[in-house]
């Protein structure tokens, strides 16, 4: 639609639920246009920090970290 950046929903950063055809579709940006920026949840800091590199090899350009999200999905999981 011609946005300059775009953020994706919030993903986990848990590689177990990356198997989900929803989730391999939310990580896969080399095909946006603009900037891309994703946000990852987790509270496990070397799944964080494999989530980000992987994004960014899919074409994310931003890594946004969540630390402040009240959904409770999110919170019972200590991810943000």
């Amino acid at each position: 639609m011609g946005a300059d950046i775009t953020v994706s929903e919030m993903l986990s950063s848990n590689p177990q639920v990356w198997k989900t055809n929803k989730s391999r579709l939310r990580m896969i940006h080399s095909y946006e246009l603009g900037i891309r920026s994703v946000q990852i949840a987790g509270s496990d800091p070397d799944e964080m920090a494999a989530a980000a590199r992987i994004n960014v090899a899919n074409g994310a350009q931003i890594i946004d970290i969540n630390m402040g999200c009240p959904a409770k999905k999110v919170n019972r999981k200590l991810a943000g």
